[in-house]
């Protein structure tokens, strides 16, 4: 498991792209990697992943991350012992899906890139 000053320096790395950030298309892959007990059943997944959402902050409680929209959804995000949560390029084709549970892509101003969690 990621130790506290791990997932901080994660929290810090993605603000940096995330804030401000809208999310355009979420994609998710595995669904027992997502939690939706706190949300109604009728409650579309792609609202529970934050589509369409501007990211207004990225905050740490202890060892989990939420990225937070300007709506008042969150997405909290626990690594558990393996997980990552990566910035690419949407321009580059990933070198191989494995492992990649979800995937978001953002946009920042003309900026397009795609947020991942990927999780061996």
């Amino acid at each position: 498991m990621p130790e506290l000053p791990e997932v901080e320096h994660l929290r810090r790395s993605l603000s940096r792209w995330l804030l401000g950030a809208t999310i355009g298309e979420a994609t998710l892959r595995r669904r027992d990697v997502l939690d939706r007990s706190a949300y109604p059943t009728a409650v579309p997944i792609a609202t529970t992943l934050l589509e369409r959402g501007r990211i207004t902050a990225v905050e740490r409680r202890g060892k989990q991350m939420a990225l937070v929209a300007a709506d008042g959804r969150s997405l909290v995000v626990h690594l558990g012992m393996s997980g990552q949560m990566l910035i690419e390029s949407c321009d580059e084709t990933p070198a191989a899906l494995t492992h990649r549970h979800a995937s978001w892509v953002v946009r920042q101003g003309s900026n397009r890139l795609r947020l991942v969690f990927r999780d061996p």
